[in-house]
C-alpha cells in the first residue's frame, strides 16, 4: 500500500453554523471528527490529522491540495451560504 505525503488525512468543511456548542462547548462537527478519528484509529493502527474549516472561511487551492480526503457536512445552511 502506498503511503501519500499529505499534511492533513481529512479536512472538514461546514457551516459555522451546524458546529454550533452545546453546554460542553463542542458542537456536532467536533463530535463528528472525534468518532471519525476513533473510528480510523482502529481501523488503521494511528491517528488520522484533520482539518477542520468552517464554512465562511475560503481555503486556498494550496491548502487542498494538502489534504487527502475532504468531507463536507453538507446542510441548508452551508447549501445557501455563498461562501460555502
Amino acid at each position: 500500500m502506498t503511503k501519500y505525503d499529505f499534511t492533513y488525512d481529512i479536512y472538514i468543511s461546514y457551516a459555522s453554523k451546524d458546529n454550533s456548542p452545546d453546554a460542553n462547548g463542542k458542537g456536532w462537527v467536533d463530535y463528528f471528527q472525534k468518532f471519525l478519528e476513533i473510528l480510523l484509529f482502529q481501523i488503521l493502527g494511528e491517528k488520522p490529522v484533520f482539518l477542520q474549516i468552517a464554512g465562511n472561511e475560503k481555503p486556498t487551492s494550496e491548502l487542498l491540495q494538502k489534504c487527502g480526503i475532504m468531507v463536507t457536512v453538507l446542510s441548508p445552511e452551508y447549501v445557501y451560504n455563498e461562501d460555502c
